[in-house]
């Protein structure tokens, strides 16, 4: 059964008005009923639908594998060491941190491009740019 998702709610997500998502829609060929659309639909021209907060999944990720690969007997190791190492994980955490907000800038920026050439009124600019979209769709599912 396929998931609904009404146009306001899209359209606040992907951080657009509804009337430019009605004409990325209407490009695209999505049709809406009773004002929703299918969610997936939707997803294949808006690559930041549905994504989640990434910065949340990657700090977790950075906290799994670091604490995984630190193989030290924290119980032998005295307050300075501890401190010391302490701080260099969290700086690790505020690098990685600062990358993934630079990451997820450039990203929405993207998004935003792609949806604008989706209502261009050049087709093929409008075919590429759905295209792109697909493709960003499919690897962020595969990620």
């Amino acid at each position: 059964m396929e998931q609904k998702i009404t146009v306001s709610q899209a359209a606040k997500q992907l951080g657009v008005t509804r009337a430019d998502l009605n004409k990325r829609l209407s490009a695209a060929g999505i049709e809406a009923f009773e004002g929703k659309v299918n969610f997936e639909k939707v997803q294949c021209i808006a690559p930041t639908l549905g994504r989640g907060n990434t910065m949340l999944e990657r700090i977790k990720v950075l906290r799994e594998n670091t604490i995984s690969s630190v193989k030290v007997d924290h119980a032998r190791m005295n307050e300075k060491d501890l401190e010391s190492q302490i701080h260099k994980l969290s700086t690790e955490l505020m690098v990685e941190s600062s990358l993934n907000h630079r990451y997820e800038t450039i990203f929405q920026e993207l998004a935003k491009k792609l949806g604008e050439a989706q209502i261009s009124s050049d087709g093929d600019t409008r075919e590429l740019a759905f295209d792109i979209c697909g493709w960003l769709r499919s690897q962020i599912s595969t990620a």
